[in-house]
Order: C-alpha cells, then structure tokens, then sequence
C-alpha cells in the first residue's frame, strides 16, 4: 500500500467487533508514528487508536492499531 513507510508492515488483518486490528512492525518510531497519520486519513476510518508498542528483542518495535469504520460507528450509534 502506498500509505506504508518503508520501514513498516502489516503482519496481520483482522476484524473483531465492528473494528479493524492491524498488527506489524517498524524498523524506526518514526514510521510508526508516520503509519498511524496516514491510517486516520484513510477513506472510511472515523478513529485510529494506538495499542501496544513494543520494542522487539531483534530490532525495531511490534505494534498494534485499532480503527474504527466509520459506517460501522454509523451502524452502532443509529
């Protein structure tokens, strides 16, 4: 995806309940930080909150977002 800093990647994709979890990993914070702009300023994603951010024991850090659609947060306030 265009939106990736280099030295960041999705590990993982999954949905769980109405939520989008994307876990990965980054080289540096900075790309971290960079990745989670850009997801708020994806089409369709109304919240974009930061989980756990660990530094892994091989280099770089281990993360988690989870992001709310926003027709799913439509859905469940109406």
């Amino acid at each position: 995806a265009s939106f990736m800093p280099g030295g960041a990647w999705l590990c993982a994709l999954t949905l769980q309940k109405g939520q989008l979890v994307a876990k990965g990993r980054s080289n540096l914070l900075e790309d971290l930080q960079g990745l989670e702009k850009e997801l708020g300023h994806l089409e369709g994603v109304s919240t974009v909150r930061t989980g756990a951010v660990q530094r892994e024991a091989q280099g770089g850090f281990g993360f988690v977002f989870t992001l709310t659609i926003s027709e799913v947060a439509n859905a469940l306030v109406n």
